[in-house]
């Protein structure tokens, strides 16, 4: 027999809502024992609303929201009922308010960005702890196999990436992608990092050579003017980073690749 679990996510981030949202109700596809209904809240006082109208039993709480917090929704929901779980997330790693949540009988607390295993791990522990370790759909490793790949984290990342390289000859800034994509510098620059397991500066210097690579493979432009279409304003600084990345000097590497492209073109000639 199906079981419906009425669902409450509650946070005034709609990515946030959304990602967890995804992730909850995908994984749920792929389990014959369970209909999840989500319902989302963007602040405290719409939770409560929701939770006055609906057979809530289980909860994502934002702990910083605007009305009333993640926590005092908790505290009021528990006066109805006792027997609703809840998981709280945060920016913050707060240890007053982890201790506040612990006292509630929080089933998790978990710190955004938060991953999508951490999603399912936390929502199984609040709905039926025997099912935590490995889900349907759940390979070893983690993955949902019924994982949108186009999920909302996803398209924030791959947002920023296609600015940074359409504005590869400025002097990108953090701040400037962060701002572009709608989410503060450290959300955003922890975001990054756990989605492309590199740093934010690290993607830039990294599109900057293989932007670079190919001007020296494909142009004969002077060494300077490459430097500055790739976004480096000092051409020794250019020289030096290209070849820590690549093993080999740009003018090394330009001479490499022309010969290779030489050589082809007399191959070919050759083969008429």
């Amino acid at each position: 027999m199906t079981e419906t679990i009425q669902l409450l996510v509650a946070d005034d981030e709609a990515l946030e809502r959304a990602v967890i949202f995804e992730t909850i109700t995908c994984d749920a596809r792929c389990d014959e024992n369970y209909r999840i209904q989500v319902y989302q809240a963007q602040d405290g006082n719409e939770a409560m609303e929701i939770f006055s109208q609906q057979d809530i039993s289980a909860a994502f709480l934002d702990v910083r929201m605007p009305g009333k917090n993640g926590l005092e929704v908790a505290e009021q929901i528990k006066l109805h009922d006792p027997e609703v779980k809840f998981t709280f997330i945060s920016a913050y790693g707060d240890y007053p308010m982890l201790r506040k949540a612990l006292n509630l009988e929080a089933k998790d607390y978990l710190l955004k960005p938060v991953r999508r295993r951490e999603i399912v791990n936390a929502f199984w522990k609040m709905v039926d702890p025997q099912n935590l370790i490995l889900k349907k759909g759940e390979n070893a490793s983690g993955d949902i196999h019924c994982w949108n790949p186009l999920d909302p984290t996803k398209r924030i990342i791959n947002a920023a990436k296609s600015y940074v390289l359409q504005n590869l000859r400025k002097q990108l800034t953090l701040k400037e992608v962060a701002d572009h994509v709608g989410f503060s510098v450290s959300y955003f620059s922890t975001l990054f990092s756990k989605e492309e397991n590199m740093t934010f500066k690290e993607y830039v210097i990294q599109s900057r050579i293989e932007r670079a690579k190919v001007l020296l493979e494909n142009t004969n432009l002077p060494m300077k003017t490459i430097a500055r279409e790739t976004g480096f304003q000092d051409p020794d600084y250019f020289s030096k980073v290209f070849s820590q990345k690549v093993g080999t000097a740009p003018s090394r590497y330009h001479n490499q690749e022309g010969k290779e492209d030489d050589w082809e073109d007399l191959l070919t000639k050759l083969a008429r």
